[in-house]
């Protein structure tokens, strides 16, 4: 169960990284745009007019895109720290399994021995036994 989770956290981690690089891709879409709308008014002059209220919008949105990459920053920062900890969860419970795993290998392992060991006795005894009565 402690596995799935942390498959979810880094599943869910996976997705806020694609929507920030979402985030800069539209970024650095708008920066293009901008670009080739200063060009446009160097060649063409008389659509100077249009280029302040244009580069208002387009400065606002770029704020806006930075305020939104920050928070997703911000929300990857905390996904990793879950991920961390979640990672460090499910290592301590797989050692604990390794733990128990092996402590159940010794006790059958001494187990088989003591059954070993009374079979050998049993042999022995039968063994003297028999020449005993010989």
């Amino acid at each position: 169960m402690r596995r799935w989770e942390l498959d979810q956290k880094q599943r869910e981690l996976g997705e806020l990284n694609k929507r920030a690089e979402a985030v800069v891709a539209e970024q650095n879409r708008l920066q293009r745009e901008m670009e080739a709308e200063q060009k446009m008014v160097m060649e063409r002059p008389e659509f100077a007019f249009t280029i302040a209220a244009y580069a208002a919008q387009v400065i606002l949105r770029q704020e806006k895109l930075a305020d939104h990459l920050k928070i997703l920053e911000q929300m990857i920062d905390q996904k990793r720290e879950e991920i961390r900890q979640a990672f460090q969860e499910v290592k301590k419970l797989e050692i604990a399994e390794e733990r128990r795993l092996d402590l159940e290998k010794e006790e059958q392992r001494r187990r088989d021995t003591i059954a070993l060991d009374e079979v050998g006795l049993e042999g022995f005894r039968r063994h003297q036994t028999d020449q005993q009565s010989s």
